[in-house]
């Protein structure tokens, strides 16, 4: 009966090996495989130790990113905040009716601007939301 091989026998295995562990696709079947039972024990020693090691730097680069993302986004808040209202109001227009009654014969001008050269609004998004703005206004002529 052959003897399994063992996958960090060479240089370029090992990598490998650790290439796979980062990604959590790890087996310890082989740490068995040495010659002795203190290989095995240094081996499962490392194999936690690396692990945890990975798993903290994983975590502290998903900190940097999330923490550069929150401090992108608080420069811009109130532009986020007053596109977010608008696309809310034209998402729900068809409640005008409802919430105004009869006060609706009054209100002579709607207007809502929006900036063409905004970073997070691509033109599909902005012909998307102008064609609302039309279909709203033709929705206000009506009446």
């Amino acid at each position: 009966m052959k003897k399994p091989d063992i996958p960090y026998k060479t240089l370029a295995s090992a990598y490998y090996f650790v290439g796979d562990m980062i990604i959590g696709n790890s087996d310890v079947g082989s740490f068995e495989l040495g010659g002795s039972p203190s290989q095995a024990t240094i081996l499962y020693t490392l194999h936690s130790l690396t692990a945890f090691i990975i798993m903290i730097h994983l975590l502290n680069m998903l900190v940097a990113i999330m923490g550069n993302t929150f401090a992108e986004r608080s420069s811009i808040i109130d532009k986020i905040f007053y596109r977010d209202h608008l696309n809310f109001v034209l998402d729900n227009w068809y409640l005008i009716q409802t919430v105004l009654g009869k006060q609706l014969k009054d209100i002579k001008y709607i207007i809502g601007a929006l900036s063409v050269q905004d970073e997070d609004m691509n033109n599909e998004m902005f012909t998307e939301l102008k064609d609302k703005i039309d279909d709203q206004e033709k929705i206000v002529q009506e009446f």
